[in-house]
């Protein structure tokens, strides 16, 4: 709706996933076979479209030099190792010096982590974000947004004090 079709832009599916469970605005940006379940494009077919929109796991049926940005959302909830496929694409010998080359880890580290359910995954410290880990280096490059608008300022003040600094509003 903002200048951007179905021929620039892709909606990466696993093939797995039921049609039911997309919205019919995005299904335009989807690729089917003839029989209505989703497909992975080949990687020249992938290659014509300028953006593609993938879940971290989708984003193993890319080739990984053909892609110059990542922009992972909700990176706070990501799997360390999910984090790490996509951001495989900008490792690459290609561009050695890292220019032209770009990520962005969306989210917010102190909201809800990743869910990991394996004690011994757990124990390795895969129970944290790639967005945490890096949050709590001491080269942090982040940027945080501190003004909401969607909620009250009577339901910031207990996060904003506890988790902010004060710093919501």
């Amino acid at each position: 709706k903002k200048g951007i079709n179905s021929k620039k832009m892709l909606r990466l599916n696993d093939p797995r996933r039921p049609i039911y469970s997309c919205k019919l605005d995005v299904l335009d940006y989807c690729c089917m076979d003839d029989t209505g379940t989703f497909r992975v494009p080949g990687f020249r077919e992938l290659d014509e479209f300028s953006v593609i929109v993938c879940t971290c796991l989708s984003s193993e049926y890319l080739r990984p030099e053909s892609r110059t940005h990542v922009l992972i959302d909700e990176a706070g909830q990501a799997l360390l190792p999910e984090s790490l496929l996509p951001l495989q694409a900008l490792c690459c010998d290609r561009d050695p010096l890292n220019t032209g080359l770009g990520s962005i880890l969306c989210g917010d580290p102190k909201q809800l982590g990743p869910i990991v359910r394996n004690k011994l995954a757990s124990q390795c410290g895969l129970q944290k974000s790639l967005l945490q880990v890096l949050s709590e280096g001491n080269n942090w490059n982040g940027l945080m947004l501190c003004q909401n608008y969607r909620s009250s300022n009577a339901l910031l003040n207990l996060p904003s004090k506890l988790f902010y600094s004060e710093s919501l509003y």
